[in-house]
């Protein structure tokens, strides 16, 4: 499945940063959602599915203020991606 709209990690500097959010990861919050759209199609074994699912609990809580580390991001991108 191709993925659509900007999952690239945003071009700043992100220096020392020890607390990550979905917005440092994303130009905007759609792409956000978009990414974990794409990962709870693609999501097949348990372990992804609750991982995702946990993720998108807290998108729709949080929005863009959503803690998500850079492991977190690269496990949830690779999910989107497969």
């Amino acid at each position: 499945m191709a993925l659509h709209g900007p999952y690239a990690i945003r071009g700043k500097d992100r220096g020392s940063h020890m607390t990550m959010y979905a917005r440092d990861w994303f130009d905007t919050e759609a792409a956000f959602i978009e990414m974990i759209e794409a990962a709870e199609e693609n999501a097949v074994s348990d372990w992804e599915m609750s991982f995702v699912d946990s993720i998108s609990t807290r998108a729709k809580q949080y929005g863009g203020s959503t803690y998500l580390s850079e492991e977190q991001y690269e496990k949830l991108k690779k999910i989107a991606e497969k």
